[in-house]
């Protein structure tokens, strides 16, 4: 995700807009060149190699059967513990210039949310894939369904809504669930560590903000 944002980033500022940009150390050469104070950046402490010490033995979802979950296991690692225990440094920088507007990628979607709702600021998840959920095609693990209705849309889009709906959403939400359900001891932990209150519940903030029904939450 780092080349899209930094180039984001850059668009940003080229038309006026401070930012504060947070990026792993060994990206650091992608972040736009020093603008004034309109730009302000901050490493992460760790790297892309950092992620694949997860990949042989995640956490959840090893036996599963589906791979997608199983993706999802490692992936929540990276999260859990990469992603998640740099959220007190980034709420205390977002204090010091309080952001109007916060860009996360799906990997800091949970830091993202943690820091919007202490700051009142407006959340923007930008994905790189097509995760918003939707009635018209299921989830892009599902190699198959995805293409057939991706097909099929010029053809007779109303009836793959009616045919397929629920179904369709049904597969965001399943993976959904598990991605929750892996990283919630983890989210639970950093909520109570720093003293956030109470963590998101999967129905009520998770689930609403996919679907666009979180008034803070926008899904790009």
């Amino acid at each position: 995700d780092n080349e899209p944002f930094a180039s984001l980033a850059a668009t940003l500022i080229a038309n006026g807009c401070e930012v504060d940009m947070f990026v792993q150390s060994d990206a650091i050469q992608l972040v736009p060149p020093p603008n004034g104070p309109l730009l302000r950046c901050h490493e992460l402490p760790f790297t892309q190699m950092d992620f694949y010490r997860y990949v042989s033995n995640p956490s959840h979802g090893q036996d599963h059967s589906n791979p997608r979950v199983k993706f999802l296991g490692i992936i929540t690692d990276c999260i859990g513990e990469l992603v998640l225990p740099c959220t007190k440094a980034v709420l205390d920088i977002a204090k010091e210039r309080k952001p109007d507007v916060i860009l996360a990628s799906s990997l800091s979607r949970q830091l993202a949310m943690a820091v919007g709702d202490e700051m009142g600021s407006t959340i923007c998840w930008v994905q790189l894939q097509p995760l918003t959920p939707t009635k018209h095609y299921p989830h892009y693990s599902q190699h198959d369904g995805f293409i057939d209705a991706l097909l099929s849309m010029d053809t007779n889009p109303d009836s793959l809504e009616s045919s397929f709906g629920e179904k369709n959403i049904e597969t965001y939400q399943e993976l959904e669930r598990y991605q929750f359900e892996f990283l919630k001891e983890r989210v639970d932990f950093m909520y109570d560590d720093i003293d956030l209150g109470e963590a998101p519940l999967f129905e009520e903030d998770i689930w609403k903000a996919l679907i666009g029904e979180r008034n803070n939450v926008f899904m790009i």
